[in-house]
């Protein structure tokens, strides 16, 4: 992977390109570097990631998941292992969401704009045909999501994934904003836009981010779109 940048007195300078060169910039003292789609972080593919953060979120009880409380930065926490630390996604209808999160030293960050999966036992019997045309659900246009860091635009473009299957397990007081789900271990598959940092400086970086979704089934004429989500991330890395 191909690293490019320039240092001036008062910024710190990288291109960003979702075709292989990394890239970033902000003020001083503030860096960070964008995996792209294509790359195999620690070891795993991007994809391997986007099921491993879908197992993350799925997995955690009730009383311990952030989106129940987007406020505690305690839940940041639960159960972040390994080097990667995910971030929560936003729940339509919370308004704008304040998240503050104090990330180790050396921890890539993966945080999801927007995502869905489908599975074999939340909704229901599903067979692998309908899981795929299940999950590939996201149409949101790029210009219905904007995400910034440290105060620059993050380029989108080309960054739609879709993951191959994976399980994952639902524990047994599970988070409940999809209704009853049965405690047990799933087929899934997964879609959707992530941001993927790596390399981040010590102190705190802000990441904004707002999106209006439009969901397979609401395309009209005139179009449905979900209501807006809007977050402020304030991660600090110490």
């Amino acid at each position: 992977m191909l690293f490019v940048s320039l240092i001036i007195p008062v910024l710190f300078i990288m291109i960003l390109s979702w075709n292989g060169i990394i890239a970033t910039a902000t003020t001083v003292g503030s860096t960070f570097k964008i995996f792209t789609i294509d790359s195999t972080p620690y070891g795993s593919s991007y994809l391997e990631w986007i099921a491993k953060w879908w197992t993350w979120w799925a997995g955690i009880p009730i009383d311990k998941h952030p989106v129940k409380d987007y406020h505690d930065p305690e839940r940041c926490s639960a159960m972040q292992n390994g080097p990667v630390w995910f971030l929560p996604d936003i729940i339509p209808g919370e308004g704008k969401v304040n998240y503050k999160c104090n990330i180790p030293l050396g921890k890539a960050v993966l945080l999801p704009i927007t995502t869905t999966f489908c599975d074999s036992g939340t909704a229901g019997p599903m067979t692998d045909t309908e899981i795929v045309e299940c999950a590939d659900n996201i149409l949101t246009p790029l210009n219905n999501m904007k995400v910034t860091i440290d105060g620059k635009k993050v380029d989108l473009e080309g960054s739609l994934v879709k993951t191959d299957f994976f399980n994952f397990t639902i524990p047994e007081n599970p988070i409940d904003i999809w209704g009853k789900i049965n405690p047990g271990t799933y087929k899934a598959l997964a879609t959707g836009y992530f941001v993927f940092l790596h390399d981040l400086s010590l102190g705190e970086h802000n990441i904004e981010m707002r999106v209006v979704d439009l969901l397979k089934g609401n395309e009209g004429p005139p179009p449905k779109f979900d209501p807006m989500r809007e977050a402020s991330f304030k991660i600090v890395i110490q």
